[in-house]
């Protein structure tokens, strides 16, 4: 298998794991919900006791963090290829130091 092809297929993984991470934090909490009946509600248009929890409580909980995440690697990889350093962190400027 070529390097294009295994990169491709590591990316895949990746992104599926998100995707089954992302639907399991929607589902998983501290109340138990139904889902076959939560995505009915939700589709029909009902507003449940379990559609308000996923909608006002674990959706922008799990937005926030693929967001929070993605840009953590963005500026991670911006920092890397600024400074032409594949090892690099925070403490090389300074940011560490200054959140302290």
């Amino acid at each position: 298998m070529t390097p294009a092809g295994k990169v491709f297929w590591l990316n895949t993984v990746l992104l599926v794991a998100i995707v089954m991470l992302f639907v399991a934090s929607l589902l998983w909490g501290e109340s138990h919900l139904m889902v076959a009946e939560t995505i009915h509600d939700m589709l029909a248009g009902h507003r449940s006791a379990g559609v308000i929890i996923v909608e006002q409580l674990r959706l922008p909980r799990a937005v926030l963090a693929l967001v929070v995440g993605g840009v953590l690697g963005l500026a991670g990889a911006a920092l890397q290829g600024y400074l032409r350093n594949p090892l690099v962190d925070p403490g090389i400027l300074g940011v560490s130091g200054g959140a302290a």
